[in-house]
């Protein structure tokens, strides 16, 4: 017996793209000798699951006599379903005479392709930049600014309290301590504005954690600017440049390498901890 319809398709494989959907197209013919009303079906063929198939448009349509039609049915895989052959078909039987007009299209199976393993994105490695300018800059200007600030007024106060000496030892011996306290003054003032300037700039630069940076910077400056100190006066000293203008540049010059060594040595140990290098 010749069947009602001929069922045809254009491939017996549908490849899936990486979503896991794909679309199957089949053409339906009448062969009745007669018009009539035909309704498609889906079947899936284990292990494909119904609910993967969708039948585009109408599944019911009137077929005129040699008449065709194309039915699109949908596929949508999940991702839990393992990588492979899946087949289905369609049938389609005429809705009033069900047992002498159908027919079975042919299987047709869609290929499945495995779960793409997710690649892990790594997170970017946030940097910053080196920061030994800043913190070079900081420390400087702090350092200089407080400490000639804090020795001027520790050279005023002392110089003022001489102005009560009685005698010339008295006036001597005062003079001694202002120095002394200009100088002590001076030194720590030199030692907080470098810390200070150091710490304010990488902060408002956005730098993490100054306090890595000013922690070492602080522990060294004191023995550092010490040995800075003797050495730089020492040489200005024999060469007979410690009054006047030579005088100011020499104790300039001291102040900038007894801050700088201090401040790049706290960075490079901040940026050891933090990167592993320099």
């Amino acid at each position: 017996m010749a069947t009602a319809f001929v069922i045809t398709t254009a491939t017996n494989t549908v490849l899936l793209g990486p979503e896991r959907t794909g679309t199957a197209v089949f053409t339906v013919t009448n062969q009745t000798g007669h018009a009539v009303r035909a309704r498609a079906s889906l079947v899936a063929v284990a292990p494909t699951q119904t609910s993967w198939l969708t039948l585009a448009g109408l599944s019911e349509r009137d077929y005129p006599i040699g008449g065709t039609e194309q039915l699109s049915v949908s596929v949508a895989v999940p991702p839990e379903a393992t990588e492979g052959l899946y087949p289905f078909r369609v049938d389609v039987v005429s809705v009033l005479l069900p047992d002498e007009d159908w027919a079975q299209g042919p299987v047709v199976a869609f290929q499945v392709p495995a779960t793409p393993i997710p690649i892990p994105i790594p997170k970017p490695i946030e940097t910053e930049p080196r920061g030994y300018v800043e913190t070079l800059g900081g420390a400087l200007i702090g350092g200089i600014v407080l400490g000639f600030v804090l020795g001027g007024i520790g050279l005023g106060l002392g110089l003022l309290g001489s102005g009560n000496a009685v005698d010339l030892g008295s006036a001597i011996g005062a003079i001694i301590g202002a120095v002394l306290l200009a100088v002590f003054l001076g030194f720590l003032g030199m030692w907080i504005g470098a810390i200070a300037g150091a710490g304010l700039t990488l902060r408002i630069r956005g730098f993490a954690d100054p306090w890595r940076t000013t922690l070492p910077l602080g522990l060294l400056f004191p023995i550092w600017a010490i040995i800075a100190f003797v050495i730089v006066l020492s040489i200005s000293s024999n060469i007979h440049a410690d009054g006047g203008i030579a005088g100011f540049i020499s104790l300039l010059l001291a102040t900038i390498l007894a801050i700088s060594p201090p401040a790049l040595a706290g960075r490079a140990w901040a940026r050891w901890r933090k990167t592993g290098g320099l």
